[in-house]
């Protein structure tokens, strides 16, 4: 099997679709639909790369992307969210470090994006 991927969304239909995505290209997906799950889904899974959207039941991820880049520093995070990159929340998430913006959208950008961040060489 492929790199582990933790894809965090709180639609399920996203969800859904994303990790039947990288499934189907050969990685193992993990998904989860809130802050609680995403943290279980890192602790069992231990995932090389995380796929996170900003706005988690109407609240921004940026708490939720402190957490993990504090946990998991050197796990890459590509941050897919519908919110355009000049939106204060993204750019609190980017500012952190460590994380690529790509805007919701064709699903073959998402998995163009997977596979660049996943064989660049890790910090």
């Amino acid at each position: 099997m492929g790199h582990t991927i933790l894809f965090i969304d709180d639609d399920d239909d996203w969800c859904l679709l994303v990790g039947n995505l990288l499934r189907d290209a050969g990685f193992q997906a993990r998904t989860a639909h809130t802050a609680t799950e995403a943290i279980l889904q890192m602790g069992r899974s231990k995932p090389e790369l995380i796929i996170l959207d900003a706005n988690l039941h109407g609240r921004d991820g940026a708490i939720i992307r402190q957490f993990l880049s504090f946990t998991n520093p050197k796990v890459p995070i590509i941050l897919y969210t519908g919110l355009a990159e000049e939106d204060q929340t993204v750019q609190t998430m980017l500012s952190i470090g460590h994380c690529r913006y790509l805007h919701k959208g064709p699903l073959d950008d998402l998995l163009n994006a997977v596979q660049t961040v996943l064989n660049q060489p890790k910090p």
